[in-house]
């Protein structure tokens, strides 16, 4: 199982972090490149809510998810499923819980994954990438 677990502050409300992370069209315009996010997009038509199907871009590959949970504007959780040549590498579970601190918003990041069939031996080297990966996309929404 690889998991990253990240807490921060971050100076806005807890609406605007909340609107930040469910508005997925918009992720390109506040994730920096460099990482292995290229793009994603919103394939549901419709306001963003549980069964809302979205496609990641990444530099390794196209992962397909969806939303799992959501309660505006205090929690949010994602799960999609990363295929590589048609083969079930990863399914992951990135999930953020919000909560008012202040003027600003206190953010806890969870995501889980599980790798899958022979990729399971590439499992510290994709804890590290998750945990880098996760990481940038804290600090973006930090920014």
């Amino acid at each position: 199982m690889i998991h990253v677990e990240i807490e921060t502050t971050i100076d806005r409300s807890i609406e605007d972090v909340f609107e930040r992370l469910v508005d997925i069209p918009r992720y390109p315009e506040w994730m920096p490149d460099g990482g292995l996010f290229i793009h994603c997009t919103q394939d549901s038509d419709g306001p963003v809510g549980p069964g809302t199907e979205y496609t990641d871009v990444t530099r390794l590959g196209t992962a397909k998810g969806r939303v799992v949970e959501l309660d505006p504007p205090r929690r949010v959780v994602f799960e999609y499923v990363f295929r590589l040549f048609g083969r079930m590498v990863m399914r992951g579970r990135p999930a953020y819980d919000l909560e008012r601190a202040g003027d600003g918003t206190r953010v806890h990041h969870q995501a889980r994954g599980r790798l899958f069939g022979v990729f399971r031996l590439f499992r510290p080297v994709v804890q590290k990438i998750a945990e880098s990966e996760r990481s940038r996309t804290v600090r973006a929404l930090e920014r």
